[in-house]
């Protein structure tokens, strides 16, 4: 089986699980066609946090500072997984009755020592987790179990755990997918994966559990609707609204209209997605009940035409939160905050390999019941190289630089270099 360069689009494609016949291992069981697929990437990553003594108080800002989760360094060192923690993924289809079904199954491990027994998970601090110590174990993050169910004249059913549609279209096109971008707030204790642009030009697309349904391609032109089970509103900076459990009596729904271009010379996409949901669990500090909503629309834009790609993302929200779906949502008597961000890059392609820069701002607007040291704004630009040394083995290359600023203006800065590879299969 002949082997494809690895791309930034492919090598996103193929990590979030959405592999090409082509990009993954696969083989016939009688009627079944299975498959196997995955990737491994490792990175050495140098930052340079804000020093302690020029340091600001930025409630729910993910900048390093000295001290943080670093034992009191201001300059820190680790070999970690990037944006993407490594995967292995499974897949079985066949046809049965006219009808194309299918299963998938994903499997996401970290090479960072950051055992949840304290609580969190592998992607998110908990009490007592992200200890580095002998002795330790890495986190395995089980992101995707979905069927799919379609056919020509009457289009595409999925049921399962996979990734969300609004901003899915911004992770996947991130050139940082395939190495670093930003780093969390804690360098000296990694999670499973770093920031690239999450938090700094989009929303994190997230996983959920859903079920969804895409009408077939008309000239390019497809449309997504579903459903989901609602998340739980994150108080990440200590002045939020929060929830124990969603009392859910309507699901949350989310849909996208993609359509898709390719000429001689030109090619690319155009897409939009919303997403949408009730908070009917969410309390304040004093365990008072309150009441909220939801709601995200974004727009995402790509045109390729011959080595040079140019990408374009927005999105805008209430009760939306940042970072990720429904961080710090809420002020603390459950007023919806309004957000809102761009991520824009470019990349050129010669040979084997690809140069690319991309800047990105995610906005979080201030309420009348918010202090002014609640995080107002996240901005980062991220310089990288990226190298096929052969078709299945990618290095990289990446100059970070992260900032973050309170409603009073204060500000901390980070930068960060990394230099890794990713094998893929």
């Amino acid at each position: 089986m002949q082997k494809k360069p690895i791309t930034i689009a492919a090598a996103g494609a193929l990590i979030l699980g959405y592999a090409t016949t082509c990009q993954a291992v696969s083989w016939k069981a009688g009627d079944w066609d299975l498959s196997m697929s995955g990737e491994i990437n490792v990175n050495n990553v140098w930052t340079q946090c804000e020093k302690s003594q020029d340091a600001s108080q930025i409630d729910g800002g993910l900048v390093c500072t000295e001290g943080s989760g670093s034992g009191g360094d201001r300059q820190n060192f680790s070999v970690q997984n990037g944006l993407l923690p490594a995967s292995i993924v499974f897949g079985a289809e066949t046809q049965q009755q006219g009808w194309d079904i299918s299963g998938q199954v994903g499997l996401f491990p970290g090479i960072a020592t950051n055992d949840p027994a304290g609580g969190g998970g592998p992607n998110i601090r908990g009490a007592g987790a992200f200890e580095n110590t002998g002795l330790g174990t890495t986190g395995l993050d089980i992101r995707q179990v979905f069927l799919k169910f379609s056919r020509d004249d009457v289009g595409t059913f999925k049921l399962g755990r996979d990734y969300g549609l609004f901003g899915f279209d911004a992770i996947v096109n991130d050139m940082t997918i395939q190495g670093v971008g930003a780093v969390q707030s804690n360098p000296g204790q990694p999670a499973n994966t770093t920031l690239g642009s999450i938090g700094t030009g989009y929303v994190y697309t997230d996983i959920f559990a859903q079920s969804d349904y895409t009408t077939p391609s008309l000239h390019g032109l497809t449309a997504t609707i579903g459903v989901f089970e609602p998340l739980d509103p994150v108080n990440l900076s200590g002045d939020s609204a929060f929830a124990k459990g969603q009392k859910v009596s309507n699901p949350g729904t989310h849909g996208q209209i993609r359509y898709e271009f390719d000429t001689d010379s030109v090619d690319g996409f155009l897409s939009t997605d919303f997403i949408q949901q009730d908070q009917p669990g969410l309390t304040n500090a004093s365990n008072d009940q309150l009441s909220g909503h939801s709601f995200g629309w974004d727009v995402t834009g790509k045109v390729n035409v011959a080595g040079l790609s140019l990408l374009g993302y927005y999105y805008t929200g209430k009760g939306l939160g940042t970072t990720a779906p429904f961080f710090d949502a809420f002020d603390t008597q459950g007023k919806e905050r309004d957000s809102d961000g761009f991520l824009a890059q470019a990349t050129y392609t010669f040979g084997a390999t690809t140069l690319g820069v991309n800047y990105g701002e995610s906005n979080l607007d201030q309420t009348r019941n918010d202090p002014n040291t609640l995080l107002d704004q996240h901005r980062k630009y991220t310089v990288g190289v990226y190298h096929n040394l052969t078709d299945n083995l990618l290095l990289v290359g990446e100059y970070t630089d992260f900032r973050a600023k309170n409603h009073a203006g204060d500000k901390n800065t980070s930068s960060n270099v990394n230099a890794g590879a990713m094998f893929s299969f």
